[in-house]
Parts: C-alpha cells; sequence; structure tokens
C-alpha cells in the first residue's frame, strides 16, 4: 500500500475542490484521524474553500473507545457529512443521508432527482418512522452489545491460539496479540453525531 504523505505537495492544495475522508474508522487499518490532523484539515479546507467529504460509514459502531466526534459539528459550513444504514440495517436497502451546508442543498436536492428518481418511498417511511419512534436507536444500543460480545470472542481466541497479528499500518508483527495504540480523541456531546434520531431519543453513545 502506498504512504500518503501527510503533508500535500507544493500547489496541490490549490487544485483540489474537495476531499473526501473517513475520520472516525480508517479502512482497513481502523486507525481514527488524530485531533491535529482533524485541525490541519478543516484549516486547510476554510483557507482554500474546499469541502471535506465525511463518511461515517459505521460510525454507531465502536468498540475501543468512546464514539468519535464527527468533523462536521466543527465545520457545518465546510463538511458535508455522510451517513448510512448498510451497517445498522443492511446494505441492500441502499438509504443513507446527507447533512450539508445550506448553501449546498438546493444544487444537491435538484441533482439527486436529475440521477436518481428511483430510492424506495416506503423504505424512506419505514426508516423514518424507526427514528422518530426510537425504535432505530434501540436496535443500534442492542447491536452494539451484541457486536461487542462477538469481538471479544473472538479476540480471545485470537489470544489463546497465539495468532499472530498486525499493526495497523505496519507489516510489523504484534506478539503478544494485542491491540496497537491509538490516539485519544477528545469527546464532546455537542459535537458527537449531527443526527441520531429525534431529541428524545437517547444517544447511542449513552445507551
Amino acid at each position: 500500500m502506498r504512504k500518503v504523505p501527510s503533508r500535500p505537495a507544493r500547489g496541490l492544495a490549490r487544485r483540489v475542490d474537495a476531499v473526501l475522508t473517513t475520520p472516525a474508522h480508517q479502512f482497513p487499518t481502523g486507525a481514527v484521524l488524530a485531533p491535529h490532523r482533524r485541525e490541519a484539515l478543516l484549516a486547510w479546507a476554510s483557507r482554500t474553500g474546499a469541502l471535506v467529504l465525511e463518511d461515517d460509514y459505521d460510525g454507531e459502531f465502536r468498540f475501543d473507545r468512546r464514539a468519535v466526534g464527527s468533523l462536521q459539528g466543527l465545520a457545518p459550513d465546510t463538511v458535508v457529512y455522510l451517513g448510512s444504514t448498510s451497517k445498522a440495517l443492511a446494505p441492500t436497502l441502499r438509504l443513507g443521508w446527507i447533512v450539508s451546508p445550506l448553501a449546498l442543498m438546493e444544487r444537491l436536492v435538484s441533482c439527486k432527482f436529475l440521477t436518481d428518481h428511483g430510492s424506495a418511498t416506503l423504505d424512506q417511511l419505514a426508516l423514518g418512522e424507526l427514528i422518530t419512534c426510537g425504535a432505530y436507536d434501540r436496535h443500534v444500543r442492542q447491536s452494539r452489545i451484541r457486536y461487542k460480545s462477538h469481538r471479544e470472542a473472538l479476540q480471545d481466541a485470537v489470544s489463546r491460539h497465539d495468532v499472530p497479528r498486525f499493526c495497523p499500518g505496519s507489516r510489523r508483527e504484534c506478539r503478544p496479540a494485542r491491540p496497537c495504540p491509538t490516539s485519544t480523541i477528545p469527546t464532546s456531546s455537542s459535537r458527537r453525531r449531527p443526527w441520531r434520531g429525534s431529541p428524545s431519543t437517547p444517544s447511542p453513545a449513552t445507551g
């Protein structure tokens, strides 16, 4: 895998209109974007007028730390937040959402209409009802408990059978099997997920 430089080449920043990032859980390493890198990214976007596309594809499920705050909560006029039901419900639903700066809303609605008329109305109404009545959050909390149990069972099996593990982003083997050190990301209830259910619904991170 080619290593991406932490600093863009000279002149590159002026030619980039948008950046797609997965700051809460980079695949396949599982790394979380460090606080200073988050600040640098948002400062660059503000300075150049570029957009940051934040793909939060599995933000509901964190087992090794508390849920990580979104970039969108820090810079709502610069970040476009992308969410999906693919991990929480099923990828075949093909349902997701966008939290965007107000200035982009009209263009996004127009582009959606012109490129894809086919989002199932019944599925969207059903998802809306699940969110409104709190059933979606309850399902996420129950799934988190179940998946955490599965993860711990897998970790136990890896340790008992001395299965080699590799540190994220490295080919160096880690022994004994243990999670690799990760950055501590401060969280704030006011800067967590930009939208999860109704105001009266308990947050998945605290349920």
